[in-house]
């Protein structure tokens, strides 16, 4: 006799592909892939994250008086409110309700004016990240973020001093080349600002710094 047949044609529930089972997966196996399995479940899923975005509702803090205990307001109207207590990263204060961390900025939003809407960020008008201030606070998309930090000096494409990354000012740079210039060595340079010889030598040639005139 010959050898049974081992497998059996199987029609993929998700894309309607035919492959090939073996006998003792039947019942086991329904996908032809596992692309087909996760847009299975990615699905099945759907509905459930539509209930939730749909019935989200926003952080509520047990303890609101402990809240702006952490929070210094400085005098005028348009003074910024100072998170005192524990920060994030690049100075947002954060603390935690049950088990979460939040961002304080993003709490004081939502407290005074609602809920945020999904995929929308709260940015600073003071360009203050330990405010708290509802006033100085806006909803804008990452788009908007962005040209925000960039319309302010902050963004890594900005220029010089005006890069909060940099390390160095105009003064500097204009002192450095004056040094170039009357001999000094770019080691002794390098070491005495901190930086390295090949950055000196890109300061001294234009590569680096070149919008700063003599």
């Amino acid at each position: 006799m010959g050898r049974p047949n081992l497998q059996v044609q199987f029609i993929c529930t998700v894309c309607g592909i035919e492959f090939w089972v073996k006998r003792h997966r039947l019942g086991i196996v329904q996908f032809c892939s596992r692309r087909c399995r996760g847009k299975k479940q990615s699905d099945d899923a759907r509905p459930r994250r539509e209930y939730k975005r749909a019935n989200k509702k926003p952080f509520v803090f047990d303890n609101e008086a402990a809240f702006w205990k952490k929070v210094l307001k400085q005098d005028g109207p348009d003074a910024c409110w100072l998170w005192t207590a524990c920060t994030m990263g690049k100075g947002y204060g954060s603390f935690t309700v049950k088990r979460k961390q939040v961002y304080a900025h993003r709490w004081s939003y939502e407290f005074h004016y609602g809920p945020i809407p999904d995929g929308l960020f709260v940015c600073h008008r003071c360009d203050n990240p330990p405010c708290v201030n509802p006033a100085h606070l806006w909803l804008g998309t990452q788009t908007e973020n962005l040209h925000d930090m960039a319309a302010k000096g902050r963004g890594r494409k900005a220029r010089g001093e005006s890069n909060s990354h940099s390390r160095l000012t105009s003064s500097i740079i204009k002192e450095i080349r004056g040094l170039y210039a009357i001999g000094i060595k770019a080691k002794e340079i390098a070491n005495r600002f901190h930086i390295s010889r090949r950055y000196v030598y890109s300061i001294k040639s234009g590569e680096r710094w070149g919008h700063v005139l003599p």
